[in-house]
């Protein structure tokens, strides 16, 4: 949920707020780390530290081990609703 984020940055947060997230300090926040703006696709892709190394969007030593893992999983129980607020649509 990040309504919040409105009583924090109330002016133009929408449009200004990958300029926090795309920092070292941004992606020290939760929120920041799972920021995708399609709007600064460059800046996404050379700063996220967390959600475009986790995508395979951006080069990481770990990925080879992460697949073979993935592939372990014998079953994954995935649970959303449509009352969380924060997935949209909550199908995803």
């Amino acid at each position: 949920d990040t309504r919040y984020l409105r009583w924090l940055f109330p002016r133009h947060m929408k449009s200004n707020l990958y300029r926090l997230c795309y920092t070292p300090l941004g992606q020290d926040v939760s929120v920041c780390n799972y920021w995708n703006d399609p709007h600064h696709r460059d800046l996404y892709l050379n700063s996220s530290d967390f959600l475009a190394v986790l995508n395979d969007e951006r080069l990481n030593p770990n990925a080879s081990a992460w697949k073979r893992n993935l592939l372990r999983i014998q079953n994954l129980v995935l649970i959303g609703g449509p009352d969380d607020g924060v997935i949209t649509p909550w199908q995803s």
